[in-house]
């Protein structure tokens, strides 16, 4: 009886934690469909990518800004799949910098969505957290039919205050 209730118990808990990941795989992916059309609409370019090539650079050591020293630059090179938004391109290098502390874990890889910012320079970055998003079918058509309203003139791009490539834009920044 004891071994009966113990496997009933196990069952339960497998039954459990697959139904939480399960739930924890849905959440995510309404918070992707949420996000993605701002991400598209308040940044420079929007593209399905294949990453090909991640490096490190250490071009922050040189920087005075306060807390600079603490970044360190991940530079992606990544084939594009898929232009969503902005020049339509084959491949594609950006920046992510993460704080030196936080280490190489968790770098993205793979298939992917990207959201990214031009600087001063011309030369892309990650803007922040949640402008990667995970290459799933759902997001796709999603971005593929904000490109459509883009194209159609039914969406326009936001560069007010929602703007998420300020401080460094080449354009001027939208007053707050």
């Amino acid at each position: 009886m004891m071994k009966l209730a113990g496997v009933f118990i196990a069952l339960f808990l497998a039954i459990s934690c697959v139904s939480c990941s399960a739930e924890n795989e849905d959440s995510n992916t309404e918070f992707a469909l949420a996000v993605v059309e701002d991400n598209i609409l308040t940044t420079d370019y929007t593209a399905l990518v294949e990453i090909t090539r991640v490096r490190t650079s250490e071009a922050m050591q040189n920087s005075t800004a306060p807390g600079d020293q603490d970044l360190m630059a991940i530079i992606f090179t990544a084939k594009i799949l898929q232009d969503f938004q902005g020049q339509a391109q084959e491949h594609i290098e950006y920046t992510h910098y993460v704080e030196r502390s936080d280490g190489l874990e968790g770098l993205s890889s793979g298939v992917i969505i990207v959201s990214l910012c031009k600087d001063k320079q011309g030369a892309f970055y990650l803007p922040d957290v949640g402008y990667e998003l995970p290459a799933e079918q759902d997001l796709i058509e999603s971005a593929q039919e904000i490109k459509a309203l883009l194209e159609a003139k039914q969406l326009s791009l936001r560069r007010n205050g929602d703007y998420a490539c300020c401080p460094y834009s080449p354009r001027p920044c939208p007053e707050s």
